[in-house]
């Protein structure tokens, strides 16, 4: 690429043909359009990670008041199952590595795989968790009253068990399609919802672990609705 230099009235002017120019333009657009495109889908799940975390602890400071320190450590011996992990980051790399290839026919044929994978994984766990809460609650080493939040817990949670389950799993398809802001609102709408459910359902009507199960549950399926 020839460049010339020359002197004009005691300046020294570098002068670039106009290619040059139009590719460093074209440069600084990519640089920036790929600097926004990281924005738009890096800020919105950092915010829904925040949103994750301010939903867990509202949620336990109604249910440690008002049901009492048993009902809460009860709560957090029930550890998600993690199936819609598996099925969201598994089903949600193979779609994108198909949309990328520009395989759309064969990435719809793997979201529709993956959705009827997580459907019958909840209705198998639905099974499991109700018939066999109490093995359950064995196996944590529960006793006593906190045996008794537990298995309370367990068979209120066990006919929304797909709304969990499809939650986490649509939110990361979500984001491979370029929705994250929207996923970020389906988030909060959820979350409102369920804090509101819980502190009616907890505080005024005293339904115990069964008001907070039933209030987390109707945020939960609320956003995977909207997702679908």
């Amino acid at each position: 690429m020839r460049r010339v230099l020359r002197v004009h009235r005691y300046r020294l002017v570098l002068e670039l043909p106009a290619s040059h120019i139009r590719l460093s333009v074209m440069r600084s657009l990519n640089t920036f359009a790929l600097l926004r495109q990281f924005s738009n889908l890096a800020v919105p799940t950092v915010l829904a990670a925040w949103v994750y975390c301010a939903h867990s602890v509202i949620s336990g400071i109604f249910i440690g008041r008002y049901i009492g320190a048993d009902a809460l450590a009860a709560l957090n011996l029930l550890v998600p199952l993690p199936c819609s992990v598996m099925i969201g980051v598994g089903g949600s790399t193979l779609v994108s590595r198909l949309l990328g290839e520009g395989r759309e026919r064969d990435a719809a044929a793997a979201f529709t795989q993956a959705l009827w994978l997580l459907v019958v994984c909840g209705a198998a766990f639905t099974l499991a968790i109700y018939f066999g809460a109490d093995t359950f609650v064995r196996w944590t080493g529960a006793q006593g009253e906190l045996a008794h939040y537990a298995q309370a817990f367990l068979h209120a949670y066990a006919p929304f068990v797909l709304f969990p389950t499809a939650c986490y799993a649509l939110e990361l398809f979500l984001r491979i399609e370029g929705a994250a802001k929207f996923g970020l609102v389906c988030l909060l709408a959820g979350g409102l919802i369920d804090v509101a459910l819980t502190a009616f359902m907890v505080g005024y009507l005293d339904w115990g672990m069964r008001g907070a199960c039933i209030g987390h549950q109707s945020g939960a399926g609320l956003r995977a609705d909207a997702r679908l």
